[in-house]
């Protein structure tokens, strides 16, 4: 059976809640769908308002809107039936040649955390889990190339890297992690 599916903007909501109602109510051991969608900046949908780019917000160094621009997200999220999404992004951008640097918050781990914080608390205050991500250190790739090796010790890793995904899963009560 169906467990989890992904990419709200190709399912209508009414279908999809339609189903989740079904799995709750009239299966035997009524567990829901769970429903995941990416959440960067605004919900992966034809339906759902888009805010500007991680980089862009993070440039701001203004967590109250982080705030309610994640409310929106959150709210709006539910309404597709989203009960999970990719999101914040916690990489470091450490490699400027890396090609994904516009999905973070920058380069600093403390304003890093900050917002994820306020990001994980705020769209979990919507039933939705936040999952925080990309592995630790996969934002500083070796010259830049996607999925290349990090180059870190383990000092830089617990006193840089994990900082803003300990912040998260801490502070936050992030749900799931990436």
């Amino acid at each position: 059976g169906i467990g989890a599916t992904y990419s709200a903007s190709c399912i209508d909501p009414k279908v999809l809640n339609a189903f989740q109602k079904y799995l709750m109510e009239d299966t035997r051991l009524g567990i829901p769908l769970i429903m995941m969608g990416e959440s960067l900046h605004g919900v992966m949908s034809t339906d759902a308002t888009v805010f500007p780019q991680s980089i862009g917000l993070g440039a701001s160094w203004n967590v109250p809107l982080i705030h309610d621009i994640v409310d929106v997200i959150g709210r709006e999220a539910r309404i597709l039936g989203i009960t999970q999404t990719y999101a914040p992004n916690l990489d470091l951008s450490r490699e400027p040649r890396w090609g994904r640097v516009v999905e973070n918050y920058g380069e600093d781990p403390y304003l890093t955390s900050r917002i994820g914080v306020e990001y994980v608390k705020t769209l979990q205050s919507h039933g939705v889990a936040a999952s925080p991500k990309h592995y630790v250190a996969h934002g500083s790739p070796e010259g830049g190339i996607n999925l290349a090796p990090v180059h870190a010790g383990e000092r830089e890793l617990r006193d840089t890297y994990l900082v803003p995904f300990a912040a998260a899963l801490q502070e936050g009560k992030a749900m799931s992690i990436m």
